[in-house]
């Protein structure tokens, strides 16, 4: 057999064996937020061409928006609001600094998204059930409408029921929200794990994100988010501290 390997080169395979191979360092993962930020830069660019392109066209035509081309606009400035949303909530998971001056009513949050849930899911209901006297939560507005977000979508498309019921209370100083389902229940394999990142159910689909960010987001606040027992379907039960009342004006904080 024919070898091409030289003595000098021999002795330095076998010098090499015996020297310990330095540490490869793993490149710098990409950090949540900048993630975020650069799916939402990416996704922000065509959304906003897409609604002004509908704009000129109903201006061209002469036509004041119909039915049709308004839900379409008001879904696209929903997705643009929830990427700046999202942005601002993935800084907090990621242990960015929270405004513990900020405040955000659980009411006004929930009328938002009850009325951005898309057309074709208004098979399913959403009940809320919720006193205006209820005061406003010490959460900053844009993490409280991402984690009811985040409960709601959960509820609604992997439940497999017919209805969400959102039920809003003030107990000891503290604002009670409920988001409950008719579903079928989560089996009791998947209640430990949870809410833990990456988690996914028996149901094919979802991020495995969703009720891992929800609880981080509630307990960077001084909350909390459990799982509660329910007759039927699955109960998430948040609670949050209260804030300061608004002023005077009534006027709410940005």
């Amino acid at each position: 057999m024919t070898t091409f390997a030289t003595e000098g080169a021999v002795d330095a395979r076998r010098h090499a064996s015996h020297i310990q191979p330095a540490a490869i360092e793993e490149p710098p993962a990409l950090d949540v937020t900048d993630l975020v930020a650069l799916i939402g830069h990416e996704l922000c660019t065509p959304l906003t061409t897409i609604s002004a392109a509908m704009e000129l066209i109903e201006s061209a035509q002469g036509q004041r928006p119909n039915a049709l081309t308004a839900t379409v606009r008001r879904q696209i400035a929903r997705v643009l609001a929830l990427f700046e949303a999202s942005l601002r909530a993935a800084e907090i998971v990621g242990g960015g600094r929270v405004d513990r001056d900020a405040r955000a009513s659980v009411p006004d949050v929930l009328e938002r998204l009850r009325d951005a849930w898309p057309a074709s899911e208004q098979r399913l209901r959403l009940r809320v059930e919720c006193a205006p006297s209820v005061p406003p939560v010490a959460m900053e507005a844009r993490a409280l409408e991402i984690l009811l977000n985040n409960l709601l979508v959960n509820a609604f498309k992997h439940s497999g029921g017919m209805q969400v019921t959102c039920a809003v209370e003030e107990c000891r100083g503290r604002v009670h929200v409920t988001v409950s389902d008719d579903g079928r229940g989560i089996p009791a394999h998947l209640r430990k794990t949870m809410f833990e990142l990456g988690a996914r159910g028996d149901a094919r689909g979802g991020s495995g994100l969703g009720l891992y960010v929800a609880r981080k987001l509630v307990r960077a606040f001084g909350g909390d988010l459990r799982l509660v027992p329910a007759c039927r379907g699955a109960a998430f039960l948040v609670t949050l501290p209260v804030g300061e009342p608004y002023g005077p004006s009534g006027e709410q904080p940005s």
